[in-house]
């Protein structure tokens, strides 16, 4: 995923099972963190469940808005990380996303 520096940009995650078939996330939880890789660091966003719109959660469609700050970081490669608690308490997290922000060369 590209980003360019201080621009909302909203990003959804269509959750699936071992067969492709969708999960139903009603009554879940979701966690998105992202983090520099080099030097690998602390993590530069959070979004907690409440951040998400989970409108279409039965569908297993879920959105999160990453925010001008939230995406207003140095120019470099992120990785980020959607952690799922579903209803019935079993934990799921999303593979590696890589996440390149680049520099924005005409200021907002």
């Amino acid at each position: 995923m590209r980003l360019k520096q201080a621009v909302n940009k909203t990003v959804k995650f269509t959750l699936t099972d071992s067969s492709n078939d969708r999960v139903d996330l009603t009554g879940s939880s979701l966690a998105f963190d992202m983090a520099r890789v080099n030097p690998q660091g602390k993590v530069v966003v959070q979004k907690l469940h409440a951040d998400f719109d989970i409108t279409s959660a039965a569908t297993g469609e879920v959105k999160v808005t990453l925010n001008s700050t939230d995406t207003n970081q140095t120019a470099d490669r992120y990785v980020g990380e959607l952690r799922v608690v579903l209803a019935s308490g079993a934990v799921h997290k999303s593979t590696d996303i890589n996440i390149e922000i680049e520099t924005a060369i005409i200021a907002s």
